[in-house]
């Protein structure tokens, strides 16, 4: 059966817009993101190292040195001064007496402790810099920012040639270059050594950690990082922080058994607790998940416990006992945006679009213009209802108010060109969707749609050409490999069908969606049935109407999967002969 969540996921292209994961939330509450931001006092850090080497007065038979070493006195003076620095303009002075104790004459052990003082005031200096800009919102950052970061970068780079020991200082040497313009292989390259110096200081350690892991893009080699550095200190933020991480990359076992370590030590870890239900409920373990929401209901604010209990019951398919859940804490908090996009999105599962829609616009009014982003999220939300419930006018013009906003907006465009597809209007979609792949050939979402459309038009040829350029790309895409599946399954077109291949597929699916999407269990009966095996054909397609009842994507196509189930019971293969058939 054809993955209809493929062509309908275009808000996939606003992940931190549309909904904020539980997970992200969770580690938030764990792990402040102050630590990013803070300014860092480095003159403690110097003066704190019994290692650093002291101006020598004297020669080894203890006599003055006074010829080879005139610029003494003024190395001393710059000592005190520094000593009593308060503001940059004072290091600025202590920094000229030191280079004018340099001028006068130094030499050998004083001119190498000369040279590290210097470097140790340059940090202090560049870190009152950077402090003054790294922890502020661009939009707030004064005019000059550009300049203080280009002087702090140069005093905390000169500082760092010299003093090799002092982790903070690279540690803002990266900040800095993560800012607008900045050089992020500079960023990525400072961070290397500031961890290379900084495994004896955890709250440094976890800082950098945290810092190279949000500069990996790849959440396989993020997850080998985070493996690695809690091996190397047993950190609670690293520790929930791999956990986030494999649970992002849908390796619920692995993630649950190192929240089952941690609870072993603090059974009434709230963090721990919260994450332990987000895996349960991802491997659709309801049992465990109630439990582990029994004990943290002795913990979260009954109203927060409440409705996570709605949110597992949906999970469950128990959608009329959620829905009182939610239409309770609608009257009690009417203001809450997200028991309102709650409601609305379990509105939206019932069909009753026009509930679900009065949820978005109260909503919106909410909102009003005081947060422009989140008004933005919520006017894409209801074109997706409006399109959903089929009304294609007035999601339009929504549609076209968007384009004024964001005229250059990617997702805003697959917005319009999912309405047309909903619309069945496949010509006006493609013509959209070619261009937009000339400027990012690169963008999987876009060839997704290119490929669900030329399928929706019959043109299985073309179709198959995208969906294995999707695939080799993200060999995980389950719906991409359902849908391919079923053309090789399926197509009228004797040149086009491929049994054996369309199994392959069809069986990767169904292991990547743990045998548990009806729509591909449909697909992997079309499969079998190609290559003759009506004997597992009808077994899988059985399978399919099983579990359709709970699939979202299925339950309201079930004449259709018993259709199939009939024609695999008289062993025959199924054909996708008209839209008629289209599931």
């Amino acid at each position: 059966m054809i993955g209809i969540n493929s062509i309908e996921n275009v808000l996939k292209l606003y992940p931190n817009k549309e909904k904020m994961k539980l997970t992200t939330t969770i580690f938030l509450a764990a792990f402040s993101l102050s630590i990013f931001v803070s300014g860092l006092n480095f003159a403690q850090q110097v003066n704190d190292n019994d290692n650093e080497p002291k101006p020598a007065d004297t020669n080894k038979n203890g006599a003055e040195i006074t010829e080879d070493n005139p610029g003494l006195p003024l190395l001393d003076q710059a000592i005190e001064e520094k000593l009593k620095a308060t503001n940059e303009q004072d290091l600025n002075d202590v920094i000229a007496l030191a280079q004018r104790a340099k001028k006068e004459g130094l030499q050998a052990t004083n001119l190498k402790f000369c040279n590290e003082f210097i470097a140790s005031v340059q940090a202090q200096r560049g870190s009152w810099l950077a402090s003054r800009i790294i922890s502020k919102p661009v939009e707030q950052l004064p005019e000059s920012w550009k300049i203080i970061r280009t002087r702090a970068l140069n005093d905390l780079e000169a500082a760092a040639q010299i003093i090799k020991t002092l982790p903070k200082v690279f540690i803002q040497i990266a900040q800095l270059n993560l800012m607008p313009g900045g050089n992020i292989e500079k960023a990525k390259n400072a961070l290397n050594e500031a961890e290379s110096i900084c495994k004896n200081q955890p709250d440094l350690f976890v800082q950098v950690i945290v810092m190279k892991t949000m500069l990996e893009n790849d959440p396989v080699k993020r997850e080998e990082l985070l493996a690695k550095a809690t091996k190397e200190i047993e950190d609670q933020r690293l520790i929930f922080f791999h956990i986030v991480c494999l649970i992002d990359l849908k390796k619920f076992d692995e993630s649950l058994s190192l929240l089952k370590k941690v609870l072993e030590k603090e059974p009434d870890n709230p963090q721990a607790l919260q994450l332990s239900l987000e895996v349960y409920r991802n491997l659709k373990q309801f049992t465990e998940a109630l439990a582990t929401l029994e004990k943290l209901e002795k913990i979260l604010s009954f109203d927060a416990a409440i409705l996570m209990r709605a949110k597992i019951y949906i999970d469950m398919g128990k959608r009329k006992e959620a829905m009182d859940i939610i239409d309770k804490l609608r009257v009690k908090l009417p203001n809450n945006i997200e028991i309102l996009l709650l409601h609305a999105t379990l509105a939206q599962d019932m069909k009753l679009f026009d509930k679900a829609i009065k949820d978005i616009d109260s909503a919106i009014d909410l909102v009003g213009n005081d947060n422009e982003q989140q008004l933005i999220t919520l006017k894409i939300f209801k074109v997706r209802l409006l399109t959903t419930a089929d009304k294609f006018n007035e999601a339009m013009q929504i549609l076209d108010e968007l384009d004024k906003r964001m005229p250059d907006d990617l997702g805003v465009k697959m917005l319009r060109i999912n309405a047309f597809h909903d619309q069945k209007k496949y010509k006006e979609a493609l013509e959209m969707v070619e261009p937009l792949l000339k400027d990012h050939q690169n963008n999987l979402a876009l060839l997704r749609l290119k490929g669900n459309i030329l399928m929706l038009m019959h043109r299985h040829s073309d179709a198959i050409k995208i969906f294995e350029e999707v695939i080799k790309a993200d060999p995980t895409d389950e719906t991409t490999l359902n849908n391919l599946s079923w053309i090789l399954s399926t197509s009228p077109i004797d040149m086009v069908r491929n049994g054996k291949r369309a199994l392959e597929l069809a069986i990767r699916a169904c292991e990547l969606s743990d045998y548990k999407a009806a729509y591909i269990l449909s697909t992997l009966a079309a499969a079998y049935a190609e290559i003759g095996d009506f004997k597992k054909a009808i077994e899988f397609s059985q399978k399919s109407i099983d579990l359709s009842a709970n699939d979202p994507n299925v339950n309201e196509r079930i004449n259709a999967l018993k259709e199939e189930l009939e024609t695999y019971k008289k062993n025959m293969p199924y054909r996708e002969l008209s839209d008629d058939n289209k599931k």
